[in-house]
């Protein structure tokens, strides 16, 4: 591939970019293997709209190719609907810990385990503020 793009006149740059959509596709098509909701979202979610193109182009395995395709079509807009003033409404300081609780619902609403804005809101109050008063 190096030789094609010297070929090809690409400017080093966007020949270092290819290359390194090239090899975090490859990365990330391992990952797919078997893998969860979750799993699917966080191999895919760091990288350009084009990798997961590629990726997808390059799969072999039909498998791979589902998994790519729920992620375009469904994984990539799933978001917690809580964001920090909601937080701070139930006492929490923002910080690191925000990034957590995200994370943590996020996670959940990608297995299912909640589907509300309600529903992260118990969630948060269940997981988060018991720790926080301990």
């Amino acid at each position: 591939q190096g030789e094609a793009l010297k070929r090809l006149f690409v400017p080093p740059n966007a020949s270092r970019d290819i290359r390194e959509g090239i090899e975090q596709a490859g990365l990330a098509l391992k990952a797919l293997q078997d893998a969860s909701r979750r799993e699917i979202y966080h191999a895919l979610s760091p990288l350009s709209l084009q990798t997961i193109l590629y990726a997808m182009a390059k799969a072999e395995d039909e498998e791979y190719k589902k998994a790519v395709s729920l992620y375009l079509t469904s994984l990539r807009q799933i978001k917690p609907e809580l964001k920090g003033k909601d937080l701070k409404v139930l006492g929490l300081k923002p910080g690191p810990l925000f990034k957590e609780i995200f994370t943590t619902i996020l996670d959940a609403r990608l297995d299912g385990k909640i589907k509300s804005r309600e529903g992260e809101m118990k969630f948060v109050k269940k997981q988060f503020l018991v720790k926080e008063k301990k």
